[in-house]
């Protein structure tokens, strides 16, 4: 079922119209049809079969009002301001017309809206809630310029010579970033090498 919305009317006319439930042109057809997964207008009927029909449709309709009168149960139809009248189509052929006081629609927007969550985490310290984060991070040794030429000319094994001794701090900076975040001492240990902060 597909629910279009037709106009809002103000009720100044309408004070205490209570909700109603119209079926549109050959809409009670259109729900027959629907409901018994034939079409009608090609079927020869009998009288009992007409009969028949209509106290089926009567009672499709009988249950979409029990619905909707449980919708406005509670609900003081006077305290609304607008009526809002909306066209239900089946396979995009309408079938009825549904008329509800504004008010009454408050709680059906509300239950379409996404709920909030209440598992947020806890509020922490910034320095708290940067450790769960990895970070990637560079260690700059030192750094050097070479020409295009003396680059050409380098292979393994050559020595090049940077900027700064070994025993001179190491920078750690972030991936393309130029300023150092941190300073640390390169350290062997166990044939690895390993930065300490």
């Amino acid at each position: 079922m597909e629910v279009a919305p037709i106009k809002a009317a103000s009720t100044d006319s309408a004070v205490g119209v209570p909700a109603a439930l119209d079926f549109l042109e050959r809409g009670r057809r259109r729900i027959l049809e629907a409901a018994l997964d034939a079409d009608l207008q090609s079927e020869a009927f009998s009288d009992g079969d007409r009969k028949l029909l209509e106290l089926y449709s009567q009672r499709i309709a009988r249950d979409l009002a029990d619905e909707l009168d449980a919708l406005m149960k509670g609900q003081d139809e006077s305290a609304a301001r607008y009526i809002v009248s909306s066209a239900i189509a089946l396979d995009g052929q309408e079938v009825l017309q549904l008329s509800l006081p504004d008010h009454a629609l408050a709680p059906l927007v509300k239950s379409q809206m996404t709920k909030r969550r209440d598992d947020k985490l806890p509020l922490v310290r910034r320095s708290e809630a940067l450790k769960r984060i990895k970070v990637t991070a560079n260690g700059i040794l030192g750094s050097t310029e070479l020409s295009l030429e003396e680059l050409q000319g380098v292979s393994v094994g050559d020595v090049l010579v940077l900027d700064r001794g070994l025993g001179e701090p190491v920078e750690i900076r972030l991936p393309g970033g130029r300023a150092a975040l941190l300073r640390g001492k390169l350290c062997r240990s166990a044939g690895q090498i390993s930065i300490q902060l």
